[in-house]
């Protein structure tokens, strides 16, 4: 449907309405009778109400050094001001934590099942086979005349079980390598982005390891006005596990690793 042009009554020098007529394009309807009370608009211009209860058409304010407002066809862009220093939020990661998948594979038995045929050497070689639902583990291999001589463990997968054969793609398809042990438990994060350790299941061997990465906020810049500018930050790197240890109703983080880092100078 086209647009309309609305319709207003003409009137004679006493006021007296003589007849109708659309509006011409330099006449509006005045906010006090229900209408904007303009006939025109720039880039970003919106209506406000004021104190004497109708509307002025007005673009929105940034607070100098604050915000910032770029006024476009149609469009208002609120920003923050770059020189407060800050930029769009990103996630920020400090460190790595390890966490086991459920029943991961922590060693291969060091016979080789089967050498197969026609492999070559090759790293991050997927594989197949294993308990129902097992999946993700990858190796490399070295080989000699085309028979797989030697298996590494890449990527530990999850799902499998000890005894599992696992057949490794590639070649001929047949060389395969048998699970020695996985393992199970080990830290998790739940939804609430609680750090938890599930129990190791010791039973199956091998050797488990906690890496921890304590960060420490070290100085905050701030302007005039109060606003951070920039974030110091310092790790402390503790390798080889940490242990919580309690001692006259106080508690504390130790580690009993001699390889400890920590670059921390506190002003």
């Amino acid at each position: 449907m086209p647009v309309k042009i609305p319709v207003r009554a003409e009137y004679n020098n006493s006021g007296s309405p003589t007849g109708l007529s659309e509006y011409q394009s330099d006449e509006y309807i005045g906010s006090l009778y229900g209408g904007t009370g303009q006939n025109t608009y720039s880039n970003g211009e919106i209506l406000i109400g004021n104190s004497s209860g109708t509307l002025t058409k007005n673009t929105i304010q940034g607070e100098v050094g604050k915000i910032t407002v770029t006024n476009g066809n149609g469009t208002i862009l609120i920003s923050l001001d770059s020189n407060l220093g800050l930029s769009s939020a990103t996630s920020y990661t400090s460190g790595t934590v390890r966490v086991p998948s459920p029943n991961a594979v922590s060693e291969l038995n060091s016979s080789i099942t089967n050498g197969g045929t026609g492999y070559s050497d090759a790293t991050n070689v997927s594989t197949t086979g294993g308990t129902a639902g097992s999946s993700g583990l990858t190796v490399d291999i070295t080989t000699t005349d085309g028979v797989v001589t030697g298996v590494t463990l890449k990527n530990n997968g999850a799902g499998y079980a000890a005894s599992d054969i696992i057949t490794i793609t590639g070649g001929n398809a047949d060389a395969q390598v048998t699970v020695q042990t996985v393992v199970t438990g080990g830290l998790s994060v739940d939804g609430y982005g609680n750090l938890s350790h599930r129990a190791v299941n010791a039973s199956v061997g091998g050797t488990f390891t906690t890496l921890g990465n304590l960060e420490v906020l070290q100085e905050l810049k701030l302007d005039a006005n109060g606003h951070v500018m920039e974030t110091n930050r310092e790790l402390i790197n503790i390798r080889n596990g940490i242990q919580l240890i309690e001692e006259n109703d106080n508690k504390y983080l130790q580690s009993d690793g001699q390889d400890i880092a920590m670059a921390i100078a506190l002003g």
